[in-house]
């Protein structure tokens, strides 16, 4: 009798724990079903130096995936979205689906690469403070500043570059982790002007 009524109180665990899961991946089902997505995002790229638009410069957008892991936080490629700035140096990349059914990941903020030859391949907003102040406020404008980029649109400045090592470096911006697939526009153009440099390099 003892050895039955402990099969069923055994039992009876097991079935709540069964609710308990089912109940869990439904909510979690809902959040996933009423989550958002991010974007879009609209840009206007400018020449740091003769403040005038950029065209044809390509821009990528890179959403990592982060997770936890045995001893370091994981990331994996979430997604990646392109555009090719117009006459007016102005771009939109459109919206990402960032929801996740496993609510321990998050999506990090996405990484903005810009790559036009000729240029660095570093960016800035515009009057975008310089670091070294007061980290606050820089951390509360740089918040400003994205946020508008999703929402309005913003001014990004780029400099031109003439030194050969720096343009290389340059056309060499894609990360190792991003596959040219996931980035054709991108990979295309940049391996066009690494082919460009090496020629030039090889007539020095």
């Amino acid at each position: 009798m003892v050895v039955l009524t402990r099969a069923i109180m055994e039992l009876s665990l097991i079935r709540r724990f069964v609710v308990a899961v089912v109940a869990l991946a439904g909510l979690v089902a809902g959040c996933i079903g009423t989550g958002d997505a991010d974007g879009p995002w609209r840009g206007q790229i400018i020449d740091a130096v003769a403040h005038r638009p950029v065209s044809g410069a390509n821009v990528l957008m890179i959403w990592w995936r982060r997770f936890p892991g045995m001893v370091h936080e994981g990331r994996e490629l979430h997604d990646t979205k392109e555009a090719v700035t117009d006459a007016e140096g102005r771009f939109v990349v459109p919206r990402v689906d960032t929801r996740l059914a496993n609510p321990l990941h998050r999506i990090e903020r996405p990484k903005l690469l810009i790559f036009k030859p000729g240029y660095s391949r570093e960016w800035k907003f515009l009057d975008e403070p310089a670091p070294g102040r007061n980290m606050e406020s820089e951390d509360k404008w740089l918040s400003d500043a994205w946020r508008r980029f999703e929402q309005s649109g913003i001014v990004i400045t780029i400099t031109p570059v003439e030194v050969l090592s720096e343009r290389v470096r340059a056309a060499d911006a894609l990360p190792s982790d991003v596959p040219p697939e996931k980035a054709p526009l991108f990979w295309r153009a940049s391996q066009e002007e690494l082919q460009r440099l090496q020629m030039e390099r090889s007539r020095q």
